[in-house]
């Protein structure tokens, strides 16, 4: 009995230890609030194809809660009512087709957390992980789905690194038999970029790399880079877009100064630098889809989604929507309608749709929850659409 009481003490310790979870978990569960979407106006399925993202606050003797859910018009999820292992899934937080795709392919998906590691259209799933690390060398894992047949390829390729600590996957698509993938890269040096790599399918074997943003400092100015969000990252796009943050640092402050705006051709391997109008207003919200950015600008307290072609060059869409900046919080684009959450008031939030070609609102809800008081605030911190 002796040389077993440790087992049994751990073992007594991680049974209460998830009891006090579970107990804890329901106790908090009868505390929150269950928000839903209510259809005002326009299509009931617009309504039930949005995913509002976001946390609540809670004050209460200068204690504060703070939750992460999601709200659909079936009501509220809430993080913390998710079992130990579903929290660590950070697809939860995301993309409505990548849950889609876990759901669908669920074996082909094992392992798959992050959406830019998957790439999907009407044929092809594709999966590129980075499997394991070596001296100077990363091996990436592919693995390719023919969704009719359900036959599956894998293989490994290798790819020369030098000096890069942090390395991950931000985007993978399939233009005819290469496979494309985008990576972020940085060294101790403080030095960042992204690299395209394309491999051959047939070959398996690397047959392209190209660098772009690469950090510089000049006259004591730095950048720092970021990628467009993709309304559809799951789909193939003609090009990826990325932003040089230019700042100065003045003391332990960054300062920013600018902003550049570059894109890659995916199919070429070019990258161009584009320049998108805004009048006076300041640039926020860019998303890029396929060969379009959407972004919108905020004038004398109005808002206005633009439209950008990259191959035309210039704006090819321009509306003013009726939301005031104060009262905004979120925004998303799907096929030609622009979604926007925010507040109308304290304790009331709104979604509305509108659609770029005529500029009318074709869809507004509102979030409704009995039992929210003064001391509690919502806030949408993202919209997610799954495609049609």
């Amino acid at each position: 009995m002796k040389k077993y009481w440790k087992t049994m003490l751990i073992t007594i310790i991680a049974v209460l230890g998830i009891g006090s979870f579970y107990v804890q978990s329901a106790y908090t569960k009868s505390l929150l609030p269950d928000f839903k979407i209510k259809t005002e106006s326009g299509s009931k399925d617009i309504g039930s194809s949005i995913s509002l993202f976001g946390s609540y606050y809670m004050k209460d003797n200068q204690e504060y809660t703070n939750e992460s859910l999601r709200i659909t018009e079936k009501g509220s999820e809430y993080h913390s009512r998710l079992s130990i292992i579903d929290q660590q899934d950070r697809r939860w937080f995301g993309n409505t087709d990548f849950e889609r795709i876990h759901k669908d392919y669920r074996d082909f998906m094992r392992g798959n957390k992050e959406f830019g590691e998957i790439f999907e259209d009407e044929k092809w799933l594709v999966s590129a992980q980075l499997a394991q690390e070596e001296e100077e060398k990363r091996v990436f894992t592919f693995a390719i789905m023919d969704k009719n047949t359900k036959k599956q390829m894998k293989f490994d390729a290798k790819i020369p690194v030098q000096d890069r600590s942090l390395f991950y996957v931000t985007d993978v698509q399939r233009v005819n038999n290469q496979l494309k993938v985008l990576v972020y890269g940085s060294s101790d040096a403080n030095r960042e970029n992204y690299t395209l790599y394309t491999f051959n399918i047939k070959s398996r074997e690397l047959a392209a790399e190209q660098r772009f943003g690469e950090t510089e400092t000049k006259n004591k100015e730095n950048y720092y880079i970021t990628l467009f969000n993709e309304l559809d990252p799951l789909r193939q796009s003609d090009y990826t877009a990325y932003i040089k943050n230019y700042y100065k640092q003045d003391g332990e402050d960054n300062q920013l100064e600018r902003r550049e705006y570059y894109v890659i051709n995916n199919k070429t391997g070019t990258e161009e630098k584009i320049s998108l109008p805004s009048s006076k207003g300041e640039i926020q919200d860019l998303f890029l889809e396929n060969s379009h950015v959407y972004y919108t600008v905020s004038e004398n307290g109005k808002m206005k989604a633009l439209r950008y072609d990259i191959k035309a060059g210039k704006i090819d869409l321009e509306r003013f929507i009726p939301i005031s900046k104060k009262s905004f919080e979120a925004v998303d684009f799907k096929e030609g309608v622009m979604y926007a959450a925010g507040k109308k008031n304290s304790n009331e939030s709104y979604i509305k749709a509108f659609s770029m070609k005529t500029g009318e609102e074709v869809y507004s809800g509102k979030i409704v929850n009995r039992s929210v008081k003064a001391n509690m605030t919502l806030d949408i911190h993202s919209i997610s659409i799954p495609r049609n």
